[in-house]
């Protein structure tokens, strides 16, 4: 209230101009205009409001292409879904949606809220959110995300988000949150601005006292309004803004949102780059690597009493059965499940055995010879072996293992290449970290290290290496190693990942949007760094000119001129900020 600011110096000089001619114009109606100066400055004001009029509405035309990609965010909110209501579907509206409903996904439809798939198959346009150009493929247990679109299945899900608390609404507030904060380099510009519009008042009034001094009173009067006018920061206030949303925006179309402009400021700095292995480097879902088998009959009837299990280890063993076309056999019963060990039950006459070697020898399993072979080999590839036996006989062992990232190799060395520190930091075993660790070429492992301890860790190293650090997880147990890092990145989707206490969050679920955001967070800086000097040097130049510094010369700058210069910096400003949304993705593999 009562401060300077960049419209002041505009007000004033068009005030000047335009208070001037009229007064004039009122002393000529009265007859009293004998003595002063027959020069009119209407042309002036009037060319000046209108340049800079003109100069704000290509500003605004030039921030809508670089938030385009953050509007289209909003436009992705679906108005009605299909309620299941006993044996009939109704249209509802949305808002009318509530937790635990059963809705209906038909073909090309808009998923409506946030969900799980209780039934169907289908594939998930998910591009908007992602940046990911190819359908997902979704099934039973899977997560829908609102805003995303259907492919030709239909789909049954059951409503766990609504309102406020779907992806897509904490999506838009996190997008709005980055886009109206400041990094730290912003206060320079902010600064700069609270001292430098007094200093141009006390230039233009220096200006004015000079040429009228010199007997000049019409020249002092113009090239006071030139310096005001020509002065004016308006390039020295979008060299930031403008930057942050184009940088914003090119990475929500890329499929990673950030929490703050802070974090865009430094993910730049960041010289450590730790990873967490469950669900950032690996999948996070178990997966059966290999298999060695006596016979698919077996294998039918191991995977029939499998079925009836919820273990995420047996859900694997039911994808791969489906992968190579095993189905199962008949019914099964008499089905026990012993914790931490395995299951059995029957199928037909036969006892079906399905867990741990340890829990195969506690029933007096008899392992052939050519199975202790693939057992001597697997354990030494850390893999979590899952055995099966017919009647005391085994007769199938199961190589299940969290396979790595098909991008994640690539992205380590794209990081080392860029004089990045990557480090593993987990909390499973030694032996099979450092065989991750390995496999995509990470040379520091930290492992055995509980979630608890995982912030401890991560500010430990900032200290010991006197560098920031950044922190790469899932978003949930990482919590607090993603709080303690200098800028913590949660990878997945989801609304635990959208409301984790990360940074930033890759919606896109591919680790290549590291390095990428990386580079953008560099191209962020130096473009803010390239406008505020450009904005300084135009002032530092411009000033003396329009104040008359080059008269004896014959050059001079006119009010109209001076208000052309002043948006014309103001214009190039916003367009070596929109270069930002040509920064490419690196590629990988994925």
């Amino acid at each position: 209230m009562g401060a300077t600011s960049m419209d002041t110096l505009i007000v004033l000089g068009t005030s000047v101009a335009y208070g001037y001619s009229l007064f004039h114009f009122i002393a000529t109606l009265l007859g009293r205009s004998a003595g002063l100066p027959k020069v009119m400055f209407y042309d002036s004001s009037t060319v000046v409001i209108t340049l800079v009029l003109l100069g704000k509405l290509l500003e605004a035309q030039a921030k809508q292409t670089a938030s385009k990609a953050l509007r289209e965010i909003t436009k992705l909110e679906s108005q009605t879904a299909h309620k299941i209501m006993g044996k009939k579907t109704t249209t509802i509206s949305t808002r009318a949606v509530i937790l635990d409903d059963l809705l209906e996904i038909r073909p090309g439809e808009r998923i409506p809220v946030d969900g799980i798939i209780i039934e169907g198959e289908s594939v998930v346009d998910e591009s908007m959110l992602t940046g990911e150009s190819m359908p997902v493929t979704k099934s039973s247990r899977d997560e829908l995300i609102a805003g995303t679109i259907n492919g030709n299945g239909v789909l049954r899900m059951k409503v766990t988000a609504i309102g406020k608390d779907t992806v897509l609404a904490h999506i838009q507030k996190l997008v709005r949150d980055a886009t109206n904060a400041k990094p730290d380099i912003a206060r320079l510009a902010d600064s700069v601005s609270a001292v430098f519009v007094p200093f141009v008042l006390l230039a233009a009034l220096i200006t004015a006292g000079i040429w009228i001094r010199l007997g000049l009173p019409i020249d002092a009067l113009g090239k006071t309004i030139a310096v005001l006018v020509v002065a004016c920061p308006c390039a020295l206030g979008l060299a930031t803004p403008m930057a942050v949303i184009a940088g914003v925006g090119r990475a929500a179309k890329g499929g990673v949102l950030i929490r703050t402009a802070h974090a865009l400021e430094r993910a730049g700095n960041a010289a450590l780059v730790v990873f967490d292995k469950t669900g950032t480097i690996t999948k996070g879902k178990p997966t059966v690597v290999d298999a060695y088998i006596s016979s698919k009959q077996d294998v039918r009837a191991i995977i029939t009493v499998e079925s009836a299990s919820e273990h995420p280890l047996g859900q694997a063993l039911l994808v791969w059965a489906r992968e190579h076309h095993i189905s199962q056999k008949d019914k099964a019963n008499n089905i026990t499940a012993i914790p931490g060990k395995g299951i059995e039950g029957n199928v037909g006459t036969n006892r079906i055995y399905i867990g741990t070697i340890e829990y195969m020898q506690e029933q007096q399993v008899t392992i052939p010879k050519q199975f202790e072979k693939k057992l001597t080999s697997w354990n030494h590839q850390s893999y979590t072996i899952v055995s099966g036996a017919v009647d005391k006989t085994l007769v199938a062992l199961f190589a299940i293992d969290d396979p790595l990232r098909n991008e994640a190799k690539q992205v380590i060395h794209l990081l080392q290449a860029t004089h990045h520190t990557p480090i593993l930091l987990t909390g499973d075993k030694e032996s099979v970290a450092k065989a991750k660790a390995q496999q995509v070429g990470i040379e520091k492992v930290i492992a055995e290290v509980k979630p608890e301890q995982k912030a401890t860790t991560i500010t430990n190293l900032r200290e010991k290496n006197a560098e920031p650090v950044f922190m790469v997880g899932d978003g949930i147990n990482d919590a607090p190693a993603l709080a303690a890092s200098d800028v913590g990145i949660a990878i997945g989707s989801g609304s635990a990942i959208a409301k984790a206490t990360a940074d930033m969050t890759i919606l896109a679920n591919n680790l290549n949007r590291i390095p990428f955001m990386i580079i953008l967070s560099k191209r962020v800086m130096r473009t803010i760094k390239q406008n505020l000097v450009w904005a300084f040097g135009y002032n530092i130049i411009l000033i003396p000119i329009a104040a008359g510094a080059l008269t004896p010369f014959h050059i001079t700058l006119t009010p109209p001129m001076a208000a052309f210069a002043m948006a014309a910096s103001s214009l190039s400003v916003v367009f070596n900020s929109l270069r930002l949304s040509r920064i490419k993705i690196p590629d990988t593999v994925a």
